[in-house]
């Protein structure tokens, strides 16, 4: 998505989680079922309404957002995958479509210079 250092995101598990869990989840796997379908509609929604064009890939697994551009040629250095925005919605406790929102309005506010990147 558009974090480079996840451990760094505002609202990762570890800062809402009990502390008395943070051993336990640390020394285990754990998975999670999401549906990516309404999370990809959001997105695209998201790019469409802050006029960001883009290139999408279909790899046949995941749906990958590339290319991604304002009308003036400012280009985001990295793609965004459909797997990157559900892998935020798990690891910070929120929904696919709130975690689609989220990182297509952190997306238009880098690209249109609202806020500054750590992705470069």
């Amino acid at each position: 998505g558009t974090h480079v250092d996840f451990s760094r995101m505002t609202g990762r598990w570890s800062q809402w989680l009990p502390e008395r869990l943070h051993g336990a989840l640390e020394r285990r796997t754990v998975g999670a079922l999401v549906d990516g379908a309404h999370a990809s509609d959001v997105f695209a929604r998201v790019l469409d309404v802050a006029r960001l064009e883009c290139d999408t890939v279909d790899d046949g697994d995941w749906l990958v957002w590339t290319n991604i551009r304002t009308p003036g040629g400012i280009e985001f250095p990295r793609s965004v995958s459909l797997q990157s925005i559900l892998r935020r919605a798990v690891f910070t406790g929120i929904t696919p479509g709130e975690s689609a929102r989220l990182t297509g309005e952190e997306l238009a506010g880098l690209l249109l210079r609202v806020w500054k990147t750590e992705s470069k």
